[in-house]
C-alpha cells in the first residue's frame, strides 16, 4: 500500500558528520520547524520548575544518601515536557 509506505516515520544519524555546513544541511530538509515559540514568560516558569527539580533532588540525596535514586543528570528537558503534559491532560 502506497500510504503505508510513505506515511512511516524514520530516523538519520547526522551529528557525527565533522563539517557544520553539511549537518546544518541535513538538519534544514530533514527535521520540521519548530511551530511553537516560547515566550519569556515560559521559559521563566521552565527555569523555575528545573530549578525546584534540582533542589528537591539534592535534598532526597542529603535525606537518604544510601538509597538508590535515579538523578535528572542529563535528563532535565524531560521536567518542562512532563509538567506540559500533566497540565494538558488536567484540561482534559
Amino acid at each position: 500500500n502506497h500510504e503505508a509506505v510513505n506515511n512511516r516515520t524514520f530516523a538519520v544519524e547526522y551529528t557525527h558528520l565533522t563539517s557544520a555546513s553539511k549537518k546544518l544541511w541535513l538538519r534544514k530538509r530533514l527535521e520540521p520547524e519548530r511551530a511553537m515559540q516560547t515566550t519569556k514568560d515560559q521559559k521563566i516558569k521552565i527555569m523555575k520548575r528545573l530549578t525546584v527539580a534540582d533542589v528537591f533532588e539534592e535534598y532526597l540525596a542529603d535525606a537518604f544518601p544510601s538509597a538508590k535514586r535515579f538523578g535528572l543528570e542529563g535528563a532535565e528537558g524531560i521536567v518542562p515536557g512532563l509538567v506540559a503534559l500533566v497540565e494538558r491532560a488536567s484540561e482534559q
